[in-house]
């Protein structure tokens, strides 16, 4: 109820009724016999019944009767009833029609576009009336002549006009002498009509030379949910462009709605209503029972509730912080259909913040205190353009997760400890732009976190960078100049190495003080290897002590016996020794745990004997490599 809010709602309603868009007429309307009201036909619920069929309705004790035509009662004039208002909608669908189809205005996802066209194709006109006072009241005024009989209420004895003041005028000059007064329309204009002047009234309108409109009108991005496609951003749409002549935006994004984890409608009486802020902050089963008690919930509805709650949030809801649910829901957010909600989720994203403080704590720490970063380095944001949301949260999630902290990171540790310092200040250099860079990325998803740590970095950022807060520095954007593709290919041979021997380590248990061995059957292949090996020990893991290289020279009997293979590619091999000592070991700690358990000794004997027969699968892999090899090498030669 703003006052400029209410003067452009009375503006739009002048002008479209003088225009002809607005009109009264008698028509069949959707009744509510709750707020007895007229309703949009996009507020009810169309059910279909094949004969009569006995409902339930708000308002009545008993349910009601449907499906059988009894008669139909058109109340006449003289009676407490009113008429109703409409707007003529064929004109103001074709041109919000227009406007998305010659690309004005687009709308995403391509479902949503669908959406729109084919309701705006088959638009019915619209009754803005409503019985309620939740909205502006009709400035639309009866004349009523003093000392007449009342005549029938047609159009000729209406004004509209934006005051009471300004309808008297009109209406003597229309009238003459004839003594009369005025009595203004009870009803009020349906939420809706209001709404839909929201990109423009908010900033001025009608006021057309408001700095605001001036410098913002038309916006650029409409973000919503796609089930106000029709009540809303239609209306915005169609009011923008017959009152301005512009769009009011170049662009809707219509999100997913959110459903319970089981993908039933999010609802008090199912108990799957899940408090933002109760997981922002953390809550105990019990607190979450207790919420069920205040409202108007039945009994009935409760204890359904309460057992729902049990089971989908038997230890209450663990404190994630904002930035955790902020992650998730775009996470969630693929533009299709609607999101199954699980509070599961949470916790992997708020592990994933966790990583955020650990990694940036880690990268900060080895930075020396006089610390001056270099200049240009930064990376990709097509998924962001392209309003794949769900895509550029995987995206930066396995980058940092992945990338920077399980593979950058871990190889890091060893150059920063012992490198040279070229090297060192090198790792230090990109461990910054890599940290610098993620927290810029993250920041529309995680605003709090990033803000936190970007305030930590060195100062200044980079050479001219005075910006004091994270939500004024640049979104990193795409530089060529960083793509080294044929170092990326050396350094992932190096990546898929380590790949292969924690693969292996995995399979046959090792746990500690094992020797790896990596196969290079070219001299390119030779030499790349062994540039990397430094990284590939360092990736390698605990269990692995030492890795060798072998040359394509090594004879077939010079290789290490009882080892297990792992092929990275026609030129690459991995092998792990597993040996019957390490087997044994293994097998035996097996045995004991089994036993422990409440196992038998056969039991125990079948895991010795399964543990054993890898070792026998490994040295006849290590076998079968060799022949292949040998088999490659002569088909080269020849």
């Amino acid at each position: 109820m703003d006052k400029n809010l209410s003067t452009a709602t009375l503006e739009t309603f002048c002008r479209l009724y003088n225009e002809g868009y607005i009109y009264r007429s008698n028509r069949l309307v959707n009744w509510c016999t709750k707020l007895n009201t007229a309703i949009s036909g996009l507020e009810v619920e169309n059910k279909e019944i094949t004969g009569r069929t006995l409902i339930s309705v708000p308002g009545y004790d008993k349910k009601v009767e449907f499906g059988v035509l009894t008669f139909f009662k058109y109340p006449i004039d003289g009676t407490d009833e009113t008429i109703e208002w409409w707007v003529r909608m064929k004109e103001l669908a074709e041109a919000g029609l227009e406007v998305v189809e010659n690309g004005e205005i687009k709308i995403m996802p391509e479902s949503a576009n669908k959406s729109y066209k084919r309701w705006l194709t088959n638009i019915n006109d619209w009754c803005i009336s409503r019985q309620l006072w939740w909205g502006h009241r009709i400035p639309a005024y009866l004349v009523v002549f003093d000392g007449e009989d009342s005549p029938e209420a047609d159009a000729s004895e209406w004004i509209v006009a934006k005051s009471e003041e300004e309808a008297r005028a009109t209406a003597e000059a229309k009238f003459g002498p004839r003594k009369f007064h005025l009595e203004q329309d009870p009803d009020c204009l349906d939420t809706g009509f209001s709404a839909g002047l929201w990109p423009m009234a908010t900033l001025g309108w009608p006021n057309t030379e408001s700095p605001d409109f001036k410098n913002f009108f038309p916006t650029s991005l409409l973000e919503t949910g796609w089930d106000i496609l029709f009540f809303w951003v239609a209306c915005m749409i169609m009011f923008s462009v017959k009152l301005t002549g512009s769009v009011p935006f170049k662009e809707v994004y219509c999100h997913s709605l959110i459903r319970g984890s089981e993908g039933r409608k999010i609802s008090k009486s199912l108990g799957n209503v899940i408090d933002p802020l109760d997981i922002i902050s953390g809550i105990e089963l019990e607190s979450l029972h207790a919420k069920l008690l205040v409202g108007n919930l039945q009994e009935d509805e409760v204890a359904r509730a309460t057992k729902h709650q049990k089971i989908a949030f038997p230890s209450g809801i663990p404190k994630c912080g904002a930035d955790t649910l902020r992650f998730a829901l775009v996470s969630y957010t693929t533009g299709g259909g609607d999101i199954n909600f699980d509070i599961k989720v949470m916790h992997a994203y708020r592990r994933f913040c966790n990583k955020i403080w650990q990694a940036s704590k880690y990268v900060l720490g080895k930075l020396p205190e006089n610390f001056v970063p270099v200049t240009q380095l930064d990376t990709f944001n097509g998924a962001l353009e392209a309003r794949e949301f769900s895509r550029s949260t995987k995206v930066i999630y396995q980058f940092f997760y992945d990338e920077l902290c399980d593979v950058f990171i871990e190889n890091s540790k060893s150059i920063v400890s012992d490198g040279t310092p070229e090297q060192q200040n090198s790792i230090q250099q990109t461990l910054f732009r890599a940290l610098d860079t993620s927290l810029r990325l993250m920041h529309p998803f995680m605003p709090f976190i990033t803000e936190e740590l970007w305030q930590r970095l060195p100062r200044p950022r980079r050479e001219g960078d005075t910006k004091s807060t994270i939500m004024l520095a640049p979104y990193p954007e795409y530089d060529a100049g960083l793509d080294f593709h044929a170092d990326a290919l050396d350094y992932e041979l190096g990546l898929s190495c380590a790949r292969g021997i924690r693969s292996l380590a995995a399979d046959y248990g090792i746990r500690a003080e094992r020797r790896a061995h990596i196969k290079a059957a070219t001299a390119d292949s030779h030499a790349n290897a062994s540039a990397q090996l430094p990284t590939i020990k360092a990736l390698c893991g605990k269990g692995i002590d030492q890795v060798h290289l072998i040359g394509q020279e090594v004879a077939k009997d010079a290789l290490p016996k009882g080892c297990a293979v792992f092929v990275i590619s026609s030129d690459i091999a991995v092998l792990l020794e597993v040996g019957s000592r390490i087997t044994d070991a293994a097998a035996e700690k097996t045995r004991q745990l089994l036993l422990r358990e409440g196992f038998d000794e056969s039991a125990s004997d079948v895991v010795i004997s399964a543990e054993k027969k890898k070792l026998v699968d490994a040295q006849a892999a290590a076998e079968n490599y060799q022949r292949t090899i040998e088999e490659f090498e002569k088909l080269k030669i020849a």
